[in-house]
């Protein structure tokens, strides 16, 4: 038996060499368990002419299923181009789609008229009972976690509990092997997840919607047992966790600590934290995490203001935000922190006690942004979400109302708030932020212009002072960037 496997790109252009797709190896290694020979093609490596190609030479009618894992972005773009040329070359093979979009969004994903199947949530348990049924030429009635069309009804089943990474089969170097390994960093870097999960429920994250607040880990030996066995394969010398959260449980964060130590794995790593994590560490486990390979941590901080962070439930006190910086700081850690803008109820006054932290943070890191990273980011409602559903009637129907109207509209309109974008409240208020913020400090190339090198000057009056009003030197850029587009 065989199944075909398919990653969209990101965005559209792909910087080489690159990430594995993690999400799809995890879904090989329980196919491999049970005699289903897995194949998956990683769509970042193709055009869109090649990719047809490869299709139409990798099927030959004896597949299981084409999968499709995809987030909410550029990707579901691609992924429905990719499904609807596979449905014209093979009506009936069935095409399902996994991925956060899929989850939070069954209906909307089936309605696409190419996906048969959307596995929602942790998709490991659920694609084997899938792959098992479709062979065997069964309908798909009873099997959890799983929408799925019958004729022209949709059919959701109930939902399936997370299951524990623990009873999962290993992650072997196998299942990295079935890529073709010249294209990506592993030789560098290993992404990998040792939780499934979250416990918290921030307003504004769609991860409580798939998870229940459910947060199960990897046992630390078997963390260990799989990042040694890759270690000693590829030679990678850092290993990025992706898990949604890592430091919950502190005392699996000091065994793991403790393996690399004993068994002398030269690697560092990074992991997510969270503010109210790290303002409990005490001294003696942030020199075992630094001494156990920890190199920097990646924070959500989101805001710099109290309302705001009690209105999105973030569960964390701004009083907090700079002494678990400094904690970092003084024990040669590095932090990268998400923010966002345009939060829910957000004002003027908010914004700038966000910039007041971003700051406060810089400073401490002696404005290396090597080393104190910033990554601002627009508030966009996800539906489903807590904020989502407080949305007022006239505001949900200016968002899109299928699966590649929010591809479209995440790409095109929010590309990661690097870019000023449109219709703020205030003149322009959360579109200067982020403007002067990366004019000032996070645009790695130096001006060469006189007006270049003034603007940078302005941008650190602005964010000094935090005043981001009649941002004129915005529109003037704007308007520049628009007649040179023309």
């Amino acid at each position: 038996m065989k199944a075909i496997f398919y990653y969209p790109p990101v965005t559209p252009h792909t910087d080489f060499p690159t990430w594995e797709p993690l999400q799809l190896i995890f879904i090989v290694r329980i196919l491999r368990e049970n005699n289903i020979d897995a194949e998956i093609i990683d769509g970042r490596l193709f055009n869109a002419e090649e990719i047809k190609e490869l299709i139409k030479q990798k099927i030959n009618g004896t597949e299981i299923c084409f999968g499709i894992s995809s987030l909410t972005c550029y990707q579901i773009i691609d992924a429905l181009n990719v499904a609807r040329f596979v449905k014209e070359q093979h009506p009936d093979l069935p095409v399902i789609f996994g991925g956060w979009h899929a989850t939070i969004l069954p209906e909307e994903t089936l309605k696409e008229g190419s996906v048969d199947i959307v596995i929602k949530g942790q998709g490991e348990a659920t694609i084997l009972e899938v792959t098992e049924r479709l062979s065997k030429g069964f309908d798909l009635k009873g099997v959890k976690g799983i929408s799925w069309k019958n004729g022209d009804n949709i059919i959701h089943e109930k939902e399936r509990p997370l299951v524990s990474p623990d009873i999962l089969p290993p992650l072997l170097p196998s299942d990295f092997e079935k890529l073709d390994l010249k294209h990506y960093q592993l030789n560098r870097v290993l992404f990998y997840m040792s939780s499934v999960g979250c416990p918290y429920d921030c307003k504004y994250c769609c991860i409580a919607l798939a998870c229940n607040k459910k947060w199960l880990p990897l046992s630390s030996e078997k963390v260990i047992k799989e990042i040694e066995g890759l270690y000693k394969r590829f030679g990678f010398k850092e290993v990025i966790f992706w898990d949604n959260v890592f430091f919950t449980a502190k005392k699996r964060v000091s065994e793991i600590c403790r393996h690399i130590i004993d068994k002398k794995l030269n690697i560092s790593w990074s992991a997510h934290a969270r503010i109210n994590e790290i303002i409990t560490w005490d001294n003696s486990f942030i020199r075992l995490l630094k001494e156990g390979g920890c190199s920097s941590v990646f924070i959500g901080v989101e805001s710099g203001s109290q309302q705001i962070l009690d209105r999105i439930n973030k569960r964390i006190k701004t009083e907090d935000i700079v002494p678990s910086f400094r904690k970092l700081k003084n024990n040669d850690i590095n932090i990268a922190v998400n923010w966002m803008v345009d939060l829910p109820d957000e004002k003027y006054k908010d914004i700038r006690k966000t910039m007041k932290y971003i700051k406060e943070g810089m400073k401490l890191y002696n404005y290396d942004t090597d080393r104190f990273s910033i990554f601002l980011y627009k508030f966009v409602p996800f539906p489903g979400t807590p904020l989502f559903n407080e949305l007022k009637r006239e505001e949900i129907d200016n968002l899109p109302k299928s699966a590649r109207g929010w591809g479209s509209y995440f790409y095109e309109k929010i590309n990661d708030a690097m870019y000023p974008w449109e219709g703020e409240n205030g003149p322009s208020l959360f579109a200067s932020t982020t403007f002067y913020l990366w004019k000032a400090y996070l645009q790695r190339e130096q001006p060469l212009t006189f007006l270049g090198k003034n603007l940078r000057i302005i941008s650190k009056i602005r964010l000094n002072r935090g005043f981001f009003r009649f941002p004129v030197e915005w529109w003037m850029w704007k308007r520049c960037r628009k007649k040179k587009d023309s």
